[in-house]
């Protein structure tokens, strides 16, 4: 069996089996070593010659492009800076996007993610469209003209008939736990009702003044600029209740004027905002709509203060008893 020895041919002296432009010569000892010399013979022979072409090539354009002498350092040891630069940032750029695929993935496989995305019945998409923020409190302060108060609604609700056939204005408002008032005559001030409580009691009708807080919470509508309508609306209430007690005259005329745009201004911008509000809010303000609007009218074409008084405080207080219906209807779990 014959031996066969693999021969290395080196370059520069160090053995170049990896490189790519590096030659590497087998030569089979069938002759001895007379055959592998002359192979080497031949190698440095062809050598020669390339170099030699190369040598004229490069004298011919003046640069020199150091094939026949190894360099000191590897060529690409002088862009080492640059190559660095350009794997940390290909290393970044990867890192980066693992994480915001990561991240990306997380979102929408999440089970938070797969309930948004399911179907919503119509009934419970309907409950969230129309009560799903919260308003902050809304208060309300009157100084009432009082006639009773009552444990029972039904009593309170009895008595308030005949005093309403008697001085013509009477509404049963709640206004502590299980107590129920008689008010025949809401104003803003207690200057105001005092002329009331004057009239009623002429009338035989034992009444007295009183300062009486509403307020109301656990306000819930489908948009937050929903809020705007409703607390403008109980200051509107407020304003034509102070017009009905001004003397005639160019003021006044201007006064409800104004107060006539606002209206209008409210009222639109409200049917605009009506769209997504629950069945009951919708009633309520149209009820308190047209109260304010009554109250309006009462006041444009008033003559004599003591013929109106009595239809404008029934008025203002059904529009009273309409607005507190209205934060209830607004209010979670009405």
């Amino acid at each position: 069996m014959e031996d066969k020895n693999r021969i290395t041919i080196l370059i520069n002296g160090k053995e170049r089996s990896q490189q790519p432009e590096q030659t590497v010569v087998l030569v089979e000892e069938q002759n001895g070593r007379a055959e592998a010399a002359a192979a080497l013979a031949d190698y440095h022979s062809v050598r020669a010659s390339f170099a030699a072409k190369v040598k004229a090539l490069a004298k011919r354009k003046n640069r020199t492009y150091g094939l026949l002498k190894r360099p000191q350092q590897p060529i690409w040891r002088g862009n080492m800076f640059w190559r660095k630069k350009i794997a940390v940032s290909i290393a970044g750029a990867v890192v980066t996007g693992l994480l915001f695929g990561a991240i990306v993935l997380m979102v929408f496989s999440s089970p938070a993610a797969e309930s948004e995305a399911k179907e919503i019945p119509a009934a419970a998409a309907d409950n969230q469209n129309k009560q799903h923020v919260q308003l902050s409190d809304i208060s309300l302060s009157f100084s009432i003209v009082q006639s009773g108060v009552f444990t029972s609604k039904e009593r309170a609700e009895k008595r308030a008939k005949e005093i309403k056939s008697s001085i013509g204005a009477a509404a049963v408002v709640k206004i502590e736990d299980e107590k129920y008032a008689i008010i025949s005559g809401i104003g803003n001030e207690k200057h105001q009702t005092s002329s009331l409580v004057s009239s009623y009691e002429e009338q035989g009708i034992d009444v007295w003044e009183k300062k009486q807080e509403f307020t109301f919470k656990n306000l819930y509508t489908a948009d937050k600029l929903d809020e705007p309508y409703f607390v403008n609306g109980k200051t509107l209430l407020q304003n034509v209740i102070t017009l009905s007690y001004l003397p005639a005259g160019d003021n006044r005329s201007k006064a409800v004027a104004s107060t006539l745009r606002d209206y209008e201004k409210w009222k639109t911008f409200g049917s605009q905002q009506s769209k997504n509000w629950s069945t009951g809010v919708k009633k309520q303000s149209s009820a308190y709509e047209k109260n304010m609007s009554n109250l309006l009218e009462m006041i444009k074409q008033e003559k004599d203060k003591k013929d109106i008084q009595p239809r404008f405080q029934q008025e203002a207080l059904d529009a009273l008893q309409n607005y507190e219906q209205l934060m209830k209807a607004m209010q979670k779990g009405a």
